[in-house]
């Protein structure tokens, strides 16, 4: 089955609060005058891993959240289950699959992600793939808003969103906004920009039609700029990928980033930090990363310890941003094409833990130098 697949690449980002805006964004694939959609019924796959009711509930929500919007004919139905194992990129046959990671072995990206999307269109640039895999190994998630976790269908609600090729907004109360905080439970909700967006793609009869996205894909604001600096260790810091946008200090948060893509149903390739190997050349398993793109090298405490085209995360470490090879698995290049998402959570432990060694270790400086001086060493 032929296909464009769209991969991830990731940027760490926390804390972000998209400014004000009614708008939309949506992703165009080079080559191609129309955006992409589903042109056909979709269904929807939940890996068979995942038992828990509630879950599946909460699941099966956030797909009937986007089914019910007035003006659009988009519809999902619900397919069954399929096997964890399944490859991520190709599980298949057509339609939406949530992987369920439960264990960090199979997880198609680094393990501080949160999430990791991926969709895939045939030769005529229509949507046929979408792949969500959800972190449940070092993330909490929950079903009634508890405030220390991840809120499954808000999350997922969004994540679907990415699956139909809906940009991420600068409209700060949409649902496809890049924010990313424990305990909310508003992504459950589409807004206004949110339900333009699927009624431009799959207008209903009856309905006004959305205005067009202008120039840069939007319907009035836009999708966000690239991060400029890596987060805080409190918390601050800026926004991730192609589709970020805006900054805050709010340590409860995170944010995605967007990346690439390879034609020709090959692997796939990375702008950004997705994953150590995949994409590309090596078959894109391992997600993003595609021959020096989305590596770790080096330790940081600063964005000037990293070499050009890294950035110093949280967690002091030189992520690599830079790779953009563009090659598919069969040898062949292409344009990148913007596509998916993926997240990284609020992580408060790490960085506390770090930023609490440094200070012990600095006061043990101080007062052993103290020491020294009393007795004229």
């Amino acid at each position: 089955m032929h296909r464009t697949i769209a991969a991830i690449a990731c940027l760490l980002s926390f804390g972000l609060i998209a400014a004000d805006a009614d708008a939309f964004c949506l992703r165009k694939l080079p080559g191609y005058k129309e955006y992409p959609k589903w042109t056909k019924s979709i269904s929807y796959y939940v890996s068979d891993n995942l038992t828990d009711q509630k879950i599946l509930a909460a699941i099966d929500a956030a797909f009937a959240t986007w089914s019910a919007v007035k003006c659009s004919t988009l519809t999902f139905q619900k397919g069954g289950s399929f096997k964890l194992s399944s490859k991520f990129e190709d599980p298949g046959k057509e339609g939406i699959f949530i992987f369920w990671h439960q264990a960090e072995a199979g997880f198609p990206s680094q393990a501080q992600y949160v999430s990791y999307t991926y969709f895939g269109v045939d030769a005529k640039g229509n949507l046929n793939l979408g792949s969500i895999a959800i972190n449940d190994f070092k993330y909490e998630w929950a079903t009634d808003g508890k405030s220390t976790a991840l809120d499954v269908q808000g999350e997922i609600t969004a994540l679907i969103g990415r699956a139909l090729a809906i940009n991420d907004s600068d409209a700060a109360n949409s649902v496809m906004t890049q924010s990313l905080k424990f305990g909310d439970t508003s992504k459950r909700t589409l807004q206004p920009d949110d339900e333009d967006a699927v009624s431009y793609l799959y207008p209903a009869s009856g309905c006004t039609t959305p205005t067009a996205p202008g120039a840069n894909d939007c319907n009035g604001g836009n999708a966000g700029s690239n991060p400029t600096t890596p987060p805080a260790a409190d918390g601050g810091g800026s926004s991730g990928g192609d589709g970020g946008g805006g900054s805050t200090t709010s340590p409860d948060a995170g944010a995605s980033g967007d990346g690439g893509s390879s034609s020709g149903g090959g692997g796939s390739d990375d702008s950004g930090s997705g994953g150590n190997s995949g994409g590309g050349n090596s078959g894109g398993n391992n997600g993003g990363g595609n021959n020096g793109g989305g590596s770790n090298s080096g330790g940081c405490t600063s964005q000037a310890d990293c070499p050009t085209g890294s950035i110093c995360t949280v967690e002091g470490m030189c992520v690599d941003v830079s790779g953009n090879n563009n090659s598919n698995g069969n040898g062949n290049t292409a344009p990148p094409v913007q596509g998916g998402g993926c997240s990284l959570g609020p992580d408060a432990d790490a960085p506390l833990t770090l930023s609490l060694i440094l200070l012990i270790c600095i006061c043990g400086l101080l007062v052993t130098s103290s020491a020294r001086r009393r007795r004229g060493i």
